[in-house]
C-alpha cells in the first residue's frame, strides 16, 4: 500500500542537494528521479534510501533547516549521493525530516556510476580462471560503495547525534539542557513531546510526496514503495 502524505500538510521545507559534479538540472525533483528511474534496468532495482529523522523541538526554523542541511551535506551528499530533503512541522512537538538518497554515484562527468564493479577471480599464479561451463572468465561483483555497509547506520546516527548536540549546545539557554543520544536518529526514533529531549523508538514507516510538480507525488511515493522493499537498507 502506497500512501500520500502531503495530504497531511506541515510541509515547511522541501530542498535538494547535490554533488558538486551533479548536472544542474537534477535540481528539479521530478527531472532527478526520472533520471533514476531511467537509469536501472532491472525491475526490482532499488532505486533509493529513504531515512526519517526526528529534529530537536527545542531549536527554532532556521537552525532546524540549517541543522538538516548541515548534516545531510556533510553526512551523505560530499559522499556522493543526491539528497531530496522534505521537513514536516505541524507544530505538535516533533518536527521531522525525510530524506530520499539515491543509490548510485556520480561521476565526475556527470553521468550516473555503476553500484557495483566486476573483479575477475584469478589463480594461484594471478591469472583469470576461464569456465568452461559458461563460457566466460569466473567473476565476482563487489560493491562501487560502502553505502550498503552495515556499519553506516551505526556511523550516520553518531554523525547526526554529533551535528545536534552542536547545534543545541549553541542555542543553549532556551530549553536546551537535554543532549541527544545516538539513538533517536536517522533510524526511525521520534521526540517524545512529554519529556524534553528523550527521545522514543517509533516504528512507522513514512512514504512522503511532493505535490509541487504536477505528478512528482504519485513518483515520490512510488520510489519511497520501492526502496522500503530492500530492508537491508533501513537504518
Amino acid at each position: 500500500m502506497t500512501h500520500d502524505f502531503t495530504r497531511k500538510g506541515g510541509v515547511v521545507l522541501r530542498d535538494i542537494l547535490l554533488p558538486d559534479h551533479a548536472p544542474a538540472e537534477y535540481r528539479d525533483r521530478a527531472t532527478l528521479w526520472n533520471a533514476v528511474e531511467k537509469i536501472e534496468k532491472a525491475k526490482n532495482s532499488q532505486l533509493a534510501r529513504e531515512i526519517e529523522i526526528a529534529i530537536p523541538a527545542e531549536l527554532n526554523f532556521l537552525q532546524q533547516t540549517n541543522l538538516i542541511r548541515e548534516y545531510v551535506r556533510r553526512t551523505f551528499v560530499d559522499k556522493g549521493m543526491c539528497a531530496d530533503i522534505c521537513i514536516h512541522d505541524k507544530n505538535d512537538g516533533n518536527p521531522h525530516a525525510h530524506v530520499m538518497l539515491t543509490m548510485r554515484p556520480i561521476n565526475e562527468d556527470g553521468t550516473w556510476g555503476d553500484k557495483q564493479k566486476k573483479e575477475y577471480i584469478l589463480d594461484s599464479d594471478g591469472n583469470k580462471i576461464y569456465d568452461q561451463k559458461k563460457r566466460q572468465y569466473k567473476c565476482k561483483s563487489i560493491p562501487a560503495t560502502d553505502w550498503n555497509e552495515q556499519t553506516k547506520a551505526e556511523e550516520w546516527r553518531a554523525a547526526w547525534a554529533d551535528t545536534a548536540n552542536r547545534y543545541l549546545e549553541a542555542g543553549r539557554g532556551a530549553s536546551t539542557n537535554c543532549p541527544l543520544g545516538r539513538r533517536g536518529l536517522p533510524d526511525g526514533e521520534a521526540r517524545n513531546p512529554h519529556r524534553p529531549g528523550k527521545y522514543q523508538p517509533r516504528n512507522r514507516s513514512h512514504q512522503f510526496a511532493d505535490t509541487a510538480t504536477p505528478g512528482a507525488n504519485q513518483q515520490a511515493a512510488r520510489l519511497a514503495q520501492r526502496c522500503r522493499k530492500h530492508q537491508a537498507s533501513h537504518l
